[in-house]
């Protein structure tokens, strides 16, 4: 279906294939982005430059008397870069975690949107609305 990663590349050409290809390819964009703006708020950080800085990191679960946690071993010439992105990352979801216990899962995405993108939404904070099996998004 496809030769390349990105936009382009479709081989194949059966419309509803290459629609669901496209639809894969938007949603790991986006969250790829929204995982990068909680390393680097105030800046974009471009697919070509921070898919190498993160995939030099291997991950394992751990699991300690009913927690979970993630180990990251990172090698790599930009270790110590991406290691403080990691924990930019880490301290943003452990505020959110800490301080929402209560909330329910969509609250909780809200918030994680909200801290991403602070930078455009300077004071406001998203609220979540559910409406059946749509999230939508007010401020």
């Amino acid at each position: 279906m496809k030769n390349q990663w990105g936009w382009c590349g479709f081989t194949t050409r059966d419309m509803k294939r290459s629609q669901f290809m496209a639809g894969i390819i938007s949603l790991i964009f986006n969250w790829w982005n929204i995982f990068c703006r909680l390393a680097e708020p105030e800046e974009h950080m471009e697919a070509k430059t921070s898919r190498p800085l993160f995939f030099n990191s291997v991950c394992t679960l751990v699991k300690r008397s009913r927690q979970n946690f993630i180990r990251i071993s990172i090698n790599g010439s930009n270790r110590k870069t991406a290691m403080l992105m990691f924990k930019k990352i880490s301290a943003s979801i452990a505020s959110i975690n800490a301080n929402a216990t209560q909330l329910k899962q969509e609250q909780k995405w809200a918030k994680i949107l909200t801290l991403a993108f602070r930078k455009f939404l300077k004071d406001i904070k998203l609220n979540a609305v559910s409406e059946e099996r749509q999230l939508l998004l007010e401020f």
